[in-house]
């Protein structure tokens, strides 16, 4: 299958994950501004390349939670944003191949967590945690050749 096409599946997955929760908007690419306080975006791909003569594609997830109040609430906004990865993890384990779109998917267990004051002007109005993590996908499509396969060595 294509980038695009597993990427479409990724999101298709996580919006089904998401069904039952208002407070959280999943896209395919950076949200929107929403009154809603939690996005769940799938960026990218940001990579391709092979494993073996396997093509993949690497995506970003991405998890944003935001709180309002004080510094009391960055705690709130942190819990809620690894609770929200834990779902998507969840959801891709339980669903692998995407509904058939890939091998094998796989959100990898380093991530890059981020905590930031949110300002309305100069006002702080809450707290904000975003958690970045890559989601590997195996396509299941052999590459046949390569450039590198191409040259000869004398």
């Amino acid at each position: 299958m294509t980038a695009g096409t597993i990427k479409a599946a990724l999101t298709a997955e996580l919006v089904a994950a998401f069904a039952g929760d208002t407070a959280v908007q999943v896209t395919s690419g950076v949200p929107d501004p929403s009154a809603v306080p939690d996005a769940v975006a799938v960026l990218g791909p940001i990579g391709a390349g092979r494993d073996g003569e396997e093509e993949t594609f690497e995506y970003v997830l991405v998890v944003s939670c935001y709180v309002g109040g004080g510094q009391s609430a960055q705690a709130t906004a942190t819990t809620r944003a690894y609770a929200l990865l834990d779902t998507a993890h969840t959801r891709i384990n339980a669903n692998p191949t995407l509904a058939g779109t890939c091998r094998v998917a796989a959100v990898d267990v380093e991530h890059r967590t981020a905590e930031t004051v949110a300002y309305s002007g100069e006002t702080p109005i809450g707290r904000l945690t975003e958690i970045s993590a890559a989601v590997t996908a195996w396509s299941g499509r052999t590459l046949v050749g390569s450039l590198a396969s191409a040259h000869t060595i004398a």
